[in-house]
């Protein structure tokens, strides 16, 4: 079963982020690792691909 995936509406890339910013979102990732939300890769790309019609 997909679980949803949410994104932001515009992702920065990383030359666009300050250095806090990519701190913020590498300790979240990492939050989120550790209390098991995540998915794997297969499924995130399944849904990426049925969200966008891929």
């Amino acid at each position: 079963m997909l679980r949803r995936m949410i994104l932001p509406a515009e992702p920065k890339t990383l030359d666009a982020m300050t250095n806090e910013e990519f701190d913020v979102m590498m300790q979240t990732g990492l939050e989120q690792a550790k209390r098991g939300e995540s998915v794997p890769c297969e499924e995130a790309f399944e849904q990426l691909m049925k969200n966008k019609n891929i």
